[in-house]
């Protein structure tokens, strides 16, 4: 085999934070002059697509397109002997000197596409401490690999553009239950506008909601973006059932509100009523929020308030039940008591809730500003000292 030397340079400017590594150019990409040349590659169409672009045709286009996305490309070899377009086939390979980008470049993550590029990192680069995430390769030989999953797979390389580790270091320490390395650092108005575009892309949505389980925080939360907006209630019920084992945070529980289950109140109940029983912290949160969000004004019934007091009954110490499900509990008691005070006033009066759920439903109802101050007052008489 004869040996090549890689002649195309790295594409990167001091504000590309993601930088993408393939393994050694195509025979078409070395005839083209840039990285994935080969038209049946699919790295042009997946990246346009998660980004909401115009397909980049020209090799400038493709320039500006990675400058303009804060992304980073190059190859993890410099010089190899290769056989054609056969990854498989490369040998004696020296490496590509990544510290020309990375101690220039705001880089975060580093995403190989392809096994051998994987491989090949791995190898050559055991001193990099930046975050490596391994993809497929796009290319037309992976046929396995639909566009629509290839799209879904590299969604994190779409989270990692926007990543302000501020706001991750701000929002780990907001959700304990979480550890740190699996979260981005992705604000809200930018994950809304990401939720809002890409929700219409349906063939990537779909594949998304079976890459269970995420491994980003923000990747769950974007599942759940999917589901609030899916509109046939039984394949959202499905869809709801086969994520919420995965649901390991408060945020991700609370911002899990589908529409459709508010129009299909009566067809509701009776997964909620499961949801309730069930052993996972966030499960049963979810359930209690369900009741909350969709039962508390013309379908409120007394009997939903027993299904909450069920959770967590006068008696029960604070170490039976999880904080978060004790703290949606209140949640729940004090919008009852905004909304349908009437009735849940004679749970805090014969103090029908745990300790912790009865005091902490009281002071969420004394802060809100649905409750009157007559009414505060009553309630603060109410307390268990």
């Amino acid at each position: 085999m004869e040996k090549l030397v890689h002649t195309i340079g790295p594409v990167f400017n001091e504000e590309s934070k993601v930088l993408i590594l393939g393994s050694f150019p195509s025979p078409k990409s070395r005839e083209q002059g840039f990285f994935y040349g080969h038209p049946q590659n699919r790295m042009w169409r997946v990246l346009s697509r998660l980004f909401g672009t115009e397909f980049p045709e020209t090799v400038e286009e493709r320039k500006q397109f990675l400058i303009d996305k804060k992304i980073a490309m190059w190859d993890v070899i410099a010089e190899c002997e290769i056989e054609g377009a056969d990854d498989s086939s490369i040998a004696n390979a020296v490496p590509n000197d990544l510290s020309k980008i990375i101690e220039k470049a705001d880089i975060k993550a580093i995403f190989t596409a392809g096994k051998k590029a994987s491989e090949l990192y791995r190898k050559y680069n055991k001193d990099i401490e930046i975050r490596h995430i391994e993809l497929p390769s796009t290319s037309s030989a992976n046929a396995a690999l639909s566009e629509d999953k290839l799209a879904a797979m590299y969604f994190p390389v779409l989270l990692y553009t926007y990543c302000d580790e501020g706001y991750r270091d701000f929002t780990a320490k907001l959700i304990p239950t979480v550890t740190y390395e699996h979260f981005v650092g992705v604000r809200n108005p930018e994950m809304k506008k990401i939720t809002t575009r890409l929700k219409k892309d349906t063939g990537l949505c779909n594949e998304f909601l079976k890459l269970l389980p995420h491994y980003y925080y923000e990747e769950n939360g974007f599942h759940a973006g999917i589901l609030q907006n899916m509109k046939d209630y039984d394949e959202c019920l499905k869809k709801v059932e086969e994520f919420l084992p995965y649901v390991d945070n408060w945020a991700t529980s609370d911002g899990l509100l589908p529409k459709s289950f508010a129009k299909n109140k009566d067809k509701l109940m009776p997964s909620i009523d499961k949801w309730i029983e069930d052993d996972k912290t966030y499960t049963v949160r979810f359930a209690i929020d369900m009741l909350m969000s969709n039962y508390l004004d013309e379908a409120f019934d007394e009997e939903h308030l027993e299904k909450v007091i069920k959770v967590c009954p006068m008696g029960q110490s604070d170490t039976e039940k999880d904080y978060y499900i004790r703290m949606m509990a209140a949640w729940y008691m004090a919008t009852a008591l905004a909304k349908q005070w009437e009735s849940t006033i004679k749970v805090i009066e014969d103090k029908r809730l745990s300790k912790w759920v009865h005091n902490k439903s009281i002071q969420k109802a004394i802060e809100s500003y649905r409750v009157s101050d007559e009414r505060k007052e009553y309630l603060r008489s109410l307390k268990i000292k």
